[in-house]
This record gives structure tokens, sequence and C-alpha cells, in this order.
């Protein structure tokens, strides 16, 4: 009994507490709004380490080609002089340079690699510095030097080559003294001693061999 007496009167100050003394409700009073709480900002953290590399992206559009550059150096032929014979090269004003022939400073004519009659390599006299050759007899054995007249601006040849018959190489004569102009000439032509035509103007000398050991010595090679 005591106990419920004790919660009666709690509820009973409850509500007088409620109630304002003229019995009107009571209006709440609120305290003061606190301030907010204050926060610090922590110290920068250390950077992270760096991320993969991203794929590759596509290839542009391609540039205009550029100006053309400067010539190269020339490269090392297999063409070079030596002691005797020489190269002779023509240089051209827009920086080319071609070997035209080769020159036996021995002679100071052109040559070119030819079999001689001992079947040895030489280089031998050839081009404007060889005479036509035509023959005295029958046989294609009495060479004499033949000068067309109708070749201008041409010094008059030192030289003339010739086969003879049955032979695979040339013999090299020079140039001896004029003559007079024969009554028949012969011509060996395709492996025959031929007659010819001897031509008004044409001037005729004789011819003496040249040993032919006089003459550069070559050999073939594979580069």
């Amino acid at each position: 009994m005591r106990r419920y007496g004790a919660i009666l009167v709690v509820m009973v100050a409850v509500v007088l507490g409620a109630v304002g003394c003229n019995g009107s409700d009571a209006i709440p009073v609120f305290g003061p709004v606190g301030l907010a709480p204050h926060v610090t900002k922590g110290d920068k953290g250390e950077q992270g380490p760096a991320g993969k590399d991203g794929a590759n992206g596509k290839d542009g559009t391609p540039g205009m080609a550029g100006p053309m550059g400067p010539a190269g150096a020339p490269g090392a032929g297999i063409e070079k002089s030596g002691s005797r014979l020489k190269i002779q090269a023509v240089a051209g004003d827009d920086g080319s340079v071609t070997s035209s022939t080769i020159i036996d400073t021995n002679n100071g004519h052109a040559c070119s690699f030819l079999t001689a009659y001992d079947g040895t390599l030489r280089c031998l006299p050839s081009g404007d510095a060889l005479l036509t050759v035509q023959y005295l007899s029958s046989d294609c054995t009495s060479p004499v030097g033949v000068m067309i007249v109708a070749l201008p601006c041409v010094d008059p040849p030192e030289f003339a080559r010739t086969r003879l018959p049955g032979e695979c190489g040339d013999h090299v004569l020079s140039v001896k003294d004029q003559i007079q102009e024969p009554m028949m000439v012969y011509a060996y032509k395709a492996g025959t001693c031929q007659l010819a035509t001897v031509q008004s103007g044409n001037t005729y000398f004789n011819l003496e061999e040249i040993p032919i050991d006089t003459f550069a010595k070559g050999s073939y090679s594979i580069q």
C-alpha cells in the first residue's frame, strides 16, 4: 500500500511541473546553443607511388617529307689506279664522277686488257691510238698501217694491232714512215686473207712489231 502511495506522489509532482500556476500550459525554456566542435586539420600525407603507364595512343597523321639531304660520299669502287696503269676519270660539274678508260703511263695512250698472241692478258693500245691494218701479201703476213682520210680532229696513231692467221691473240706494232700507196692490199677477215680495195686518199705506213712483254700484264679475279 505504501509503495503505490509513493508512485502516486511522484506522478502528481510531474503533472504540477508541467502546468503553470494559473493552470495554463508552461512554455518550455531551452538553454543556449552550444559551439560546434573544433576540428583540427591533420598534416599532409606522403605522395603515393606513381601509377602504371597508360596504353599508347593511336599514330598521328604522317608529316610532309623533309628536304633532300646532301649527296653521300662516293663509294669505294673496284677500279683503282696502279703504279703504271692509271684510271682516267671524268668529273661532271654536278659532282658526278665516272671512269672513262685506262691510261698506260709508259706510252701515254689508252689501253684495254686483251689476250696477246702469247696467251697472256695485257693492256694493249686501243681506241684512237690504232691504225687500221692491211697486208701487202696474199697470206696476210706483211702488215702495213692504213690511215683513213675521213678522221678529222684525230692525231696520227702511233700503234696498230693485228692477229695473224692461226693465232688467238694480238700483236702490237708501232707506226713508222709513210710509204707509197700500194697496188694491191689484203685484209684478214673471218679467218681468211681476202683481197681488199685500195682507196684513193688513204695514207699507208710501215709497221714494226713491238715486243709483247713491253705491255702491262693482267689477270682475272673475282671480287
